[in-house]
């Protein structure tokens, strides 16, 4: 009895957290209601998901990409793509760790957001010259790029 009864509870329990992933493609890393950080393919871009913009949990994902900004030298596009945040998501660009940016100076480096009116700089962005960094806040998943000034 008492096995049948740990077999019912790991079967429902498995169950269970199957069926919270419902939908997810395995790619990505799980991010809900208590937040996370996530790191690009290369490296360079860097996202914490502040604690309570997700309301469930789901899986993203952040890479480079070939990139529709003809002004941009680096792009990233995240997968969802659209997804709203209920608070602002801080997006991290490492300019030291771009080749394109070796010859320039930190503060030649802005950050844009793709948005229904095409591509805009992101109006909250912050650059540390000292650190050859650009960061600024999203409400929701879609695609940055690194351009020159």
């Amino acid at each position: 009895m008492r096995s049948t009864l740990t077999l019912l509870l790991t079967t429902a329990l498995l169950a269970g957290g199957m069926a919270g992933c419902a939908g997810l493609d395995g790619e990505g890393d799980i991010v809900g209601p208590r937040g996370g950080v996530l790191v690009s393919d290369d490296g360079q871009l860097t996202v914490e998901i502040r604690p309570d913009a997700l309301e469930e949990q789901m899986a993203i994902s952040v890479v480079a990409t070939e990139c529709e900004n003809p002004a941009a030298f680096a792009c990233y596009a995240f997968d969802p793509w659209g997804v709203m945040l209920a608070a602002p998501a801080w997006v991290v660009f490492d300019g030291q760790a771009a080749e394109e940016t070796s010859q320039m100076q930190p503060d030649e480096l802005m950050l844009q957001v793709e948005g229904p009116e095409g591509w805009t700089p992101m109006s909250d962005a912050n650059y540390d010259t000292d650190e050859g960094t650009a960061w600024a806040s999203v409400m929701y998943l879609t695609s940055v790029s690194a351009v020159a000034k």
